[in-house]
């Protein structure tokens, strides 16, 4: 006889949900009652529906010896089906939909924080009519910071829990820039930063600092890309992605 996970499994292939969903209702014994919950969360996640989805991979996780993931079944899919399942969905185009809004919300967050500081300090801005020139190193560099840390937290889970401290010792990090010494050149993301300070207060581009910070923050870009490239390929090795 058939397995009906199996069953459940070639219908969500041909993205027949309803069919692969009414096979998923009966309880199983055992490590398959494990990946019944996997696969309705599955399905639910291709609904739309993340909270019922991470409510089931959870239980599924907490049940199985090894951890269940929307990634996992995505891998237990033939080529292309994993990404042509969530597709046809509509997974991805909420997921897309939850990114913009997030970065949206990001955008108007630090604009308001940028202007109460601008208020609580009595800077005025002069920007120089180049001062965009400074972006793309402070992104690079900030993105690389992002994606060292990311890394890190996929392989050690407490270090999401540090992000936050870690932050916190940004502030006077960033304070301290404020008193330009030349050393700090040499400074994780300090050099961008200066650049973009002069920038946007004394009407001048220093090209130097604008070169230093663009090298500087193409390495921690590579960096933190390699870094978390390498931890990613670590937990998929050791079945350990599903914690996260």
């Amino acid at each position: 006889m058939t397995n009906p996970l199996s069953q459940a499994v070639a219908l969500l292939e041909e993205g027949k949900d309803r069919e692969a969903e009414a096979l998923l209702l009966a309880p199983q014994e055992g490590p398959l009652e494990a990946e019944r919950l996997a696969l309705l969360g599955f399905v639910e996640a291709r609904k739309g529906n993340l909270r019922s989805y991470r409510a089931l991979a959870l239980e599924a996780a907490r049940r199985a010896q090894t951890p269940l993931t929307l990634y996992h079944l995505g891998l237990a899919l033939p080529p292309r089906a994993g990404a042509l399942a969530l597709a046809r969905g509509g997974l991805l185009r909420l997921l897309f939909l939850r990114a913009g809004v997030n970065m949206l919300f990001i955008l108007v967050r630090t604009t308001f924080l940028f202007a109460v500081l601008l208020l609580v300090t009595g800077v005025q801005l002069q920007p120089n009519p180049w001062w965009a020139l400074c972006l793309p190193p402070l992104l690079l560099a900030g993105l690389g910071l992002a994606l060292f840390l990311g890394g890190l937290t996929l392989i050690f889970r407490q270090v999401g829990n540090a992000v936050s401290f870690l932050q916190f010792l940004l502030i006077p990090y960033f304070l301290s820039l404020a008193n330009w010494q030349p050393y700090m050149a040499y400074l994780p993301i300090a050099p961008a930063a200066q650049a973009a300070n002069l920038a946007l207060t004394r009407k001048t581009l220093d090209q130097g600092l604008l070169l230093l910070g663009l090298v500087q923050g193409v390495l921690l870009f590579l960096l933190g890309f390699f870094l978390l490239l390498w931890m990613y390929t670590l937990v998929r090795r050791r079945g350990i992605f599903g914690r996260f």
